[in-house]
């Protein structure tokens, strides 16, 4: 009892939404803040089938969770979308950690669960801004090329714009840039002290 009451308070302080699962996807545990997350009541979500609980996008075809348990893997970022009970859609980002008994055998699968609502809020509003810096720089004038040639590389000056951009619009939150960017934090790293803007960060 004590190991579980342990257990449980670890779970509640995690900042983001926790659920468990067991090995037929029958939710076992539902923490406050996917309470929170949700609108659904944990003793209305526990002992019911994961998917008629939270009604993810995946739940038919890619399920993170089912994933886990067939291949015995977690996972560190799945993105979906649950239905909410007022209609809403949600966009998470789900990981995913094996749950295992004292002999060390698989019983399930924790999800933590976190809400990407205002960075898939940030990424449609900064696309325009974002994507043609991913992208090479347009030619401004009419220029003859070989069908193999390499298409022009982006004008330095342009990228580090449209970089400073994204990046002012996440208040120069590293993490929150990267994952508006849809990239790895190293990966911004090393673009933004290519163009020079290290020193800003």
């Amino acid at each position: 009892m004590a190991g579980t009451t342990s257990l449980d308070a670890v779970l509640e302080s995690i900042p983001d939404g926790v659920f468990t699962v067991d090995r037929d996807l029958t939710i076992r545990s539902f923490s406050r803040k996917m309470e929170h997350l949700t609108g659904v009541a944990a003793e209305s979500a526990i002992a019911r089938p994961c998917r008629d609980v939270l009604r993810g996008s995946k739940c038919d075809s890619d399920c993170p969770l089912r994933w886990s348990l067939e291949h015995g893997l977690p996972l560190d970022r799945a993105r979906e979308t649950m239905q909410l009970p007022d209609g809403r859609a949600m966009p998470v980002m789900v990981a995913t950690a094996l749950l295992h008994d004292s002999e060390g055998a698989l019983t399930g699968v924790a999800a933590i669960v976190r809400d990407e609502s205002d960075i898939e809020h940030l990424r449609r509003e900064l696309q325009g801004r974002i994507e043609p810096a991913l992208l090479p720089a347009p030619v401004r004038q009419p220029v003859e090329r070989r069908p193999d040639a390499a298409a022009p590389a982006l004008v330095p000056d342009d990228e580090a714009r449209r970089l400073r951009s994204a990046l002012e619009a996440c208040r120069w939150n590293v993490s929150k840039t990267a994952r508006v960017m849809g990239i790895s934090r190293t990966t911004l790293w090393r673009r933004m002290r290519r163009l020079g803007l290290m020193d800003d960060a």
